[in-house]
């Protein structure tokens, strides 16, 4: 019996080594993938320019454009890249702390301005909801990432919403956008999976949402999406339902407490 139970016990450790070792591997066949595309881009403009192709001014303001927005995509990446490795090693340490939730959802959009200029964000968080129990810098950056992927996709307007259910505050991003269609929601948030608008609508890492998911399992929470199509609002407006498209990404964080214990290395603090 303790022989079995051991080799069962190598086994199993064998196979979650394995998984995490083909997890990486697709990681970084996926990262040097999208490395490819900013880089080309800068690239083929930088030669432009060196090469004295363009001139005129309007053009030569283009080009350095293009360079910059590339150049912030390609830092994104890499940013986003380093914190989904830090996850995976367990080396990012959480804290637990109380979170004012106007606060967060201001500093959020301010912070969404700088990847989404055009972004319009709508407020819905009531003053007198309690604070969360949350690490501050990562829930904003799941907040943040929520409202830059409405931007992407939905034509730069979201709504930032929040609510109480018992102990637990709901956070939602909503947008107005085509929605995702069904047989793509399961894998929304896996690396580098794009919805099908992606190609025409957004540039981006293809690492926001699984970098959120990752964030709330670390608050032992989890993304949640609803969303209805162009198809789906069309059969929603045969039964007298409201036809819109759009699509609402939310979480639920606990209520913050001194007493709460932490959860997956977080640990709350005065």
């Amino acid at each position: 019996m303790v022989l079995a139970a051991s080799v069962a016990l190598l086994l199993r450790a064998n196979h979650r080594a394995t998984s995490l070792a083909r997890r990486r591997l697709e990681l970084i066949a996926g990262v040097t993938h999208e490395l490819n595309t900013p880089i080309a881009a800068m690239s083929a403009a930088a030669d432009n320019l060196a090469d004295g192709v363009v001139q005129d001014p309007k053009k030569v303001a283009q080009y350095g454009a293009l360079i910059r927005a590339e150049g912030d995509r390609l830092r994104r990446l890499v940013a986003q890249t380093l914190e989904l490795s830090s996850l995976e090693s367990g080396a990012q340490a959480f804290v637990l702390a109380s979170v004012d939730l106007e606060e967060l959802a201001d500093a959020a959009v301010v912070a969404a301005h700088h990847s989404a200029p055009e972004l319009e964000v709508e407020l819905d968080v009531p003053e007198d909801l309690p604070a969360i129990a949350a690490d501050r810098d990562a829930i904003e950056r799941v907040v943040v990432n929520l409202l830059v992927n409405a931007a992407k996709y939905a034509g730069g307007k979201a709504i930032l919403s929040a609510k109480r259910e018992g102990q637990r505050i709901r956070i939602a991003v909503s947008d107005q956008g085509p929605g995702i269609p069904r047989g793509e929601r399961a894998e929304i948030t896996e690396p580098f999976r794009r919805g099908s608008h992606a190609s025409t609508q957004a540039k981006g890492s293809g690492l926001g949402l699984h970098l959120v998911q990752r964030l709330l399992k670390r608050h032992a929470s989890e993304l949640e999406l609803e969303s209805r199509t162009s198809e789906e609002a069309k059969a929603a407006s045969d039964v007298g339902a409201t036809p819109e498209t759009g699509s609402t990404f939310s979480f639920a964080i606990g209520i913050w407490s001194p007493t709460q214990p932490p959860h997956d290395g977080a640990r709350p603090t005065p």
